[in-house]
């Protein structure tokens, strides 16, 4: 298990690190509500808060602030999911 987690930490970059963050929340989020029972719209919205939290992470990277923040973002994106997230930016 150490040597996953330090193939994860040192491997793979930020930005990907923080697209599987928001998919596995997203899904953990949709599967423990149980209020969305259909398979298609599971891997919808957790593609969807991938990419959402791909281009959070290019304006991190663009805006110079630090990488870290990418996970704490893609997390959030993930816990509140993307109607939310949608909502917020419009």
């Amino acid at each position: 298990m150490e040597n996953m987690f330090s193939f994860l930490s040192n491997e793979l970059p930020l930005e990907v690190l923080g697209m599987l963050l928001a998919v596995s929340v997203a899904v953990l989020r949709m599967g423990y509500s149980k209020k969305e029972s259909n398979l298609v719209r599971l891997v919808v919205e957790s593609l969807y808060c991938a990419m959402l939290s791909l281009v959070v992470s290019v304006l991190i990277m663009y805006f110079g602030l630090n990488l870290n923040y990418t996970l704490l973002v893609s997390g959030l994106i993930g816990y509140l999911g993307s109607v939310k997230v949608r909502g917020m930016l419009l």
